[in-house]
């Protein structure tokens, strides 16, 4: 039987769809159980919800586009959110700043508070462009760099998921696959709350707001 001249073509389109929701699985998977992790002290052996406190936050030590060395500390007395991004990040990462930004923006002056945007991609995006990026969706929101190292220790403090993943087609060389929430963080530097990329502008206002009246 004679084969169809678009049927190597096919098969490549195949494997490439194959290969992409195999990342985005993996993505899926990766977030879930960096939750799970988190959360796996509240979780008795049936599954159910208990008592405690999630295991997401601590140390850490970044470097701010001015060059200075931002740590966790500089953010005790008052609530703050975090989110891990990157800057070429072509969909999530700027569909999330923004609506943290809308959130921002419907605070009053006196119930503002920081927001970091943390890079996960150190390679290519220096402090400096961290805070560019970050400030495009509101100039509260303060862009963080750092080291490798100094990354991957605030990504293990946040129990953020992170992957590399090449890019042979594209100019770029690489992605970076990862979990996308965004947390509230309380005046002590302790986890209360988490954001999904749908949770929606006026939930973290909300939330903000309840946390600033505690």
């Amino acid at each position: 039987m004679a084969r169809s001249p678009d049927a190597p073509r096919g098969r490549a389109m195949s494997r490439r769809a194959a290969v992409a929701g195999l990342v985005v699985a993996l993505g899926v998977l990766g977030a879930a159980a960096a939750l799970l992790l988190a959360y796996g002290d509240r979780r008795a052996p049936d599954g159910t919800a208990t008592s405690g406190t999630a295991a997401i936050g601590g140390p850490f030590a970044l470097t701010a586009a001015d060059g200075s060395t931002v740590t966790d500390q500089d953010f005790l007395g008052r609530p703050f959110l975090i989110f891990f991004g990157f800057a070429s990040c072509p969909d999530v990462c700027p569909t999330t700043l923004a609506t943290v930004g809308t959130a921002l923006e419907a605070l009053a002056a006196d119930e503002r508070i920081d927001a970091l945007f943390v890079t996960l991609d150190p390679e290519r995006d220096t402090p400096e462009t961290a805070q560019h990026y970050a400030e495009a969706f509101h100039p509260d929101i303060t862009g963080l760099g750092g080291t490798q190292a100094q990354i991957d220790a605030a990504t293990d403090a946040y129990r953020v998921y992170a992957a590399r993943i090449p890019l042979e087609d594209s100019a770029l060389g690489y992605t970076i696959d990862h979990s996308a929430f965004v947390y509230l963080m309380g005046a002590d530097g302790t986890y209360r709350q988490h954001f999904s990329p749908v949770s929606t502008a006026s939930e973290i206002t909300q939330a903000v707001r309840a946390e600033l009246e505690t």
